[in-house]
This record gives structure tokens, sequence and C-alpha cells, in this order.
């Protein structure tokens, strides 16, 4: 019998990791294990060599969630929400400039 190899495809990856974001951003009330888990978020990203979309992407929802959480008066999570979704603004920057230069080094 031949096992079958199931691969990740982007799609679904970028799902779950919106997902994650999302969990990250309710559970972690103090930002310093937010912050462990977007450090840890960008060593994955860079060896996968994850597209900067995929961090765009995180970053929006967690800039979205901002203010639909300061509606339910919770301002901590508001202040959570926006730093998680600045720092991976951040992280989709550089990911943007590291994309760059592996194609400027290929051609």
């Amino acid at each position: 019998m031949q096992k079958i190899k199931r691969q990740i495809t982007p799609r679904l990856m970028q799902i779950g990791l919106l997902v994650a974001a999302l969990v990250v951003g309710t559970l972690f009330r103090e930002v310093k294990f937010g912050v462990l888990f977007l450090l840890a978020y960008a060593i994955f990203a860079f060896v996968r060599r994850i597209e900067a979309g995929v961090t765009f992407s995180m970053a929006i929802v967690m800039l979205v969630g901002m203010p639909a959480t300061d509606l339910l008066h919770n301002h901590t999570l508001s202040q959570n929400f926006a730093t998680y979704g600045f720092l991976l603004l951040l992280l989709g920057t550089v990911q943007l400039v590291v994309e760059q230069y592996r194609l400027n080094r290929k051609a």
C-alpha cells in the first residue's frame, strides 16, 4: 500500500494562520505572550517562506478587530489588537524586503 502525502495548501495555511491570529489576540491578555507568538510566527514564516501577503492579511484582521473590541468596551483587548496589528505590519514589510532581495539575487 502506498502512503498518500497530504500537503497543506497555501489557502488552508492562510486561513489557519488567520484563525490563530484571532485566537492569540483574544487569549493573550498580556502583550508579551502575544509578542512571543509573533516572534515564533516570524521564524516560521522565514523558514517556510510564507508570502508577505499572508502576514498583511493577519495584520488587517487585527486592525479590523481593534474597533470591534473597542465597541464592546474591552479597551485592553483593543490595545493588544493594535499592538499585534502594528507588529504584523512591520513583519510583513520585512518579509517584502527579503522577498525582493531573493528575487533580485536570482536575476
